[in-house]
């Protein structure tokens, strides 16, 4: 792939829709981050239909418009408007997403922050990786979530 990182589409457009595949929501705003976790999701051959919100509007705009609830959402807790947690609290509190596994993937590792999204339901809390491999690895833990039962 000839793509570079300098060339990252604004992360809303990045979609990768197929027919018959679970679908996955990234909310991050990071162009960047978004663009390593779609690669390492190409890299371990995930077939789902990939959704990224940069921000709080994007992600109630998709959880609004999905047909059904997806089969795992990836969520940053550092967004612009409002914060990754407030957006757990609303699926866990407030939606037809309420069982949807969420997994947290920040920079932080405040243990106040990991408590407080385990509290409001998080099914995990994982550190963003310094290279690409750590990438490839938090994309092998989603394969579980995104499996036919």
């Amino acid at each position: 792939m000839n793509e570079t990182l300098e060339t990252v589409p604004k992360p809303s457009a990045i979609v990768q829709r197929s027919t018959g595949y679970p679908d996955l929501i990234l909310i991050e705003d990071n162009p960047h981050d978004v663009q390593l976790i779609r690669l390492a999701i190409l890299e371990v051959g995930i077939q789902a239909n990939l959704h990224v919100a940069e921000d709080s509007v994007r992600a109630f705009e998709l959880m609004a418009g999905l047909a059904a609830p997806p089969a795992v959402v990836v969520l940053d807790l550092n967004l612009p408007l409002i914060k990754g947690a407030s957006i757990l609290c609303e699926i866990r509190h407030g939606s037809r997403w309420k069982d949807v596994p969420v997994i947290i993937l920040t920079s932080s590792q405040s243990e106040r922050d990991i408590e407080e999204c385990i509290k409001l339901g998080a099914t995990a809390y994982k550190s963003k990786p310094a290279l690409f491999e750590g990438y490839v690895e938090f994309a092998r833990s989603l394969v579980g979530y995104l499996s036919p039962p």
